[in-house]
């Protein structure tokens, strides 16, 4: 089937690694057997973060606050 996930509006600084991070994130999720949704979801939170910063360099506490988001304990759908 196909599953979609909306981006997060933002305006991007730079767009470098974008693509990475999505799939980063959406392997995360896949990797830890959830549903399509919901790592797609993953995927557009870390794309998300990267867009707004100039490189690829995301800060100890955005990192902080992705690895938050992406604990399948903070999930509110699955």
């Amino acid at each position: 089937g196909i599953a979609s996930y909306p981006a997060y509006p933002v305006v991007p600084l730079d767009t470098t690694g974008a693509g990475d991070l999505f799939t980063a994130g959406f392997l995360h999720g896949y990797l830890e057997n959830l549903p399509i949704k919901t790592c797609a979801h993953f995927g557009a939170l870390l794309g998300n973060a990267v867009v707004q910063v100039l490189g690829t360099n995301l800060s100890r506490e955005t990192w902080e606050q992705l690895r938050s988001k992406l604990s399948s304990k903070n999930l509110f759908f699955q």
